[in-house]
């Protein structure tokens, strides 16, 4: 299968941009367990992060997620594809004052 482009956040560490094989084991590799998806308030786009990530007391991230968790884009057929240009720069937005010093 394609690769395709993705946003990873890992908690206390920068996001990082990264093509991966769209595949369920990788992306089950990434967060680390079941993957959970959530809609983002920017259209298309979906967050993805361990489904039992509060049950496995797994770090601290943003938004209050647990864990390493990334976001992908949906298509209009409901599979995932790769973020656009745009697309980051929405998400720079979206996560700005979640990733503010305090």
């Amino acid at each position: 299968m394609a690769d395709i482009r993705i946003n990873v956040y890992a908690p206390g560490q920068p996001c990082e941009t990264k093509s991966v094989a769209h595949e369920l084991e990788v992306m089950q590799g990434i967060v680390g367990g079941y993957l959970e998806a959530v809609r983002l308030p920017i259209p298309s786009l979906i967050m993805v992060c361990n489904e039992e990530g509060l049950l496995l007391d797994l770090p601290a991230n943003i938004m209050g997620i647990r864990g390493t968790f990334f976001v992908t884009r949906q298509g209009s057929d409901g599979d995932w594809i790769s973020l656009t240009d745009a697309d980051l720069v929405s998400l720079h937005g979206l996560f700005a004052m979640h990733l503010a010093p305090r």
